[in-house]
């Protein structure tokens, strides 16, 4: 597998949610490489993603909750089944129970990183904020034999036939990224509750029927006006997004994980607690069905 399949170059194509989509053009006899099939794969992953970003939103639907493991000799955080939507509408889609072995991040984690994390507590000790968080993630599988693409190189004889979805699960500390109230999507354009109603650039006519409704109907026109006002001096200075904050989009917050009475010398504690009501949640109308019934 080379560096660029690694999900790099999707991670890159998946942020550039400004750019016009292409897709392949097919005309009797002309002549198609390889980027011609990847461009026509990108097209409909593409336009599913944004469909994710633009209408539906981001977080959890259902599931990948966080908790403790039932071992008494070691710590585990266990992160359930699920299925979840990233900032960029990519499908996160857990299968499985996957395990974390907390001991063993704390022994292998920078001590900057733990510091990152700790917070005062009123007793006068600290307590360690560890936040888990998961992102979609390509896994090459099903090698192949290839023809190699130099003279005497056979080294590429053998490359990855597929690209499967898979995902990484992440320990990290700080302060999480702003997640709003979980139902904001275009985290990329300008927060339309600050625009001051003299920013709005209303026409004479758009002003006066503002004015003239009331309550419910007055309130609704305004969102309206702000929603003409969403992508002026909005979005990113580079379409495609800077790497950084390509790569915090791609995470999906799912808990807080806190360790009481931490002791950063001796990576001790006293007890752990855990936070799934942090994470924002995708509500659709199949989940509320359910919840519902």
């Amino acid at each position: 597998m080379t560096i660029e399949d690694d999900g790099t170059r999707t991670l890159a194509q998946d942020a550039a949610l400004n750019e016009p989509l292409e897709r392949v053009s097919y005309e009797a006899g002309m002549l198609l490489g390889l980027e011609a099939t990847r461009d026509e794969q990108a097209y409909h992953r593409r336009r599913l993603t944004r469909h994710q970003y633009w209408i539906n939103g981001f977080g959890t639907i259902a599931g990948m909750r966080v908790r403790l493991g039932d071992r008494a000799d070691r710590t585990d955080i266990l992160v359930t089944p699920g299925l979840g939507v990233d900032m960029l509408g990519r499908e996160v889609l857990i299968d499985e129970t996957y395990c974390i072995d907390l001991a063993e991040w704390l022994q292998h984690a920078p001590a900057v990183l733990i510091a990152d994390g700790l917070v005062d507590v009123a007793a006068g000790g600290q307590d360690l904020v560890l936040i888990v968080s998961v992102r979609h993630s390509d896994c090459a599988v099903q090698p192949q034999q290839t023809l190699a693409r130099r003279l005497n190189f056979g080294t590429d004889a053998v490359r990855f036939g597929r690209a499967r979805d898979a995902i990484a699960l992440e320990f990290s500390t700080g302060e999480p990224a702003e997640i709003g109230d979980g139902f904001r999507p275009w985290g990329n354009h300008r927060d339309l509750a600050a625009i001051p109603a003299a920013d709005l650039a209303l026409s004479a006519v758009e002003q006066a029927r503002i004015a003239a409704a009331v309550d419910a109907e007055a309130r609704e026109l305004d969102l309206k006006a702000r929603l003409l006002n969403a992508f002026e001096d909005g979005g990113d200075p580079d379409p495609r997004i800077i790497a950084a904050e390509r790569e915090r989009r791609a995470r999906l917050l799912l808990a807080h994980v806190i360790l009481r009475n931490f002791n950063a010398e001796t990576k001790a504690f006293d007890a752990v607690d855990i936070d799934n009501l942090v994470r924002p949640f995708l509500f659709t109308a199949r989940g509320y069905a359910h919840l519902r019934a």
